[in-house]
């Protein structure tokens, strides 16, 4: 496995030919073998970290050499630069507004997560098509996109949507996914007056 200052070079790299639109993303000095549950831990790598990317098909594809190490990484997009420019301004633009009087105020963290999730929950409808046909979801469902301009999401696009307001009032939180509950969450590091971690 990878040191965490591996994990967050990784990261960053990654993180930086995804917001440059490079197609491919050369990975070979980690030395990461190639499985199937590396090829998982690279996707959550990017999906879990990155609600504002929104150009991203889900598709991280990594290729290894004959020592089944990987290489390198392709991306596949669905939209151009300066597509996602836009699309990425109108998400600030809503996000600007729930968030904008809780920047810079005396309330803490638990009192700033509670207003956001109200804020989201009162903004955003659970797209109920994914109920009853899932083939007429909006892929932006999934996406921060659907719950911010939209406003209309299945839990991802509230979860991803959720973790992006927090981010703009200084509050870390995590995308998690349970594959057998069918369903996904957030996990919110909050602290009290004095800085303790309450709930995480």
């Amino acid at each position: 496995g990878l040191t965490a200052d591996q994990t967050n070079a990784l990261r960053e790299r990654l993180f930086n030919s995804m917001w440059n639109f490079e197609e491919k993303c050369d990975i070979s000095d980690f030395k990461i073998p190639y499985n199937d549950a590396t090829r998982q831990c690279l996707f959550d790598l990017i999906i879990y970290d990155a609600p504002a990317a929104l150009f991203h098909r889900g598709v991280v594809t990594p290729y290894y050499d004959n020592a089944r190490t990987c290489t390198y990484v392709l991306f596949a997009y669905k939209m151009n630069r300066a597509q996602y420019a836009q699309m990425l301004a109108e998400c600030e633009t809503v996000a600007e507004v729930m968030t904008h009087d809780l920047v810079n105020s005396d309330l803490n963290d638990v009192q700033k997560a509670l207003i956001l999730h109200d804020r989201l929950a009162l903004h955003c409808a659970y797209d109920t098509a994914y109920l009853t046909d899932r083939s007429k979801v909006s892929e932006w469902s999934f996406t921060m996109y659907g719950a911010l301009v939209n406003r209309s999401a299945v839990c991802d696009g509230y979860a991803k949507a959720y973790m992006y307001l927090l981010k703009k009032v200084g509050i870390r939180s995590r995308w998690c996914q349970s594959l057998d509950l069918n369903h996904s969450w957030n996990i919110v590091e909050l602290y009290d007056a004095e800085y303790h971690v309450v709930e995480q």
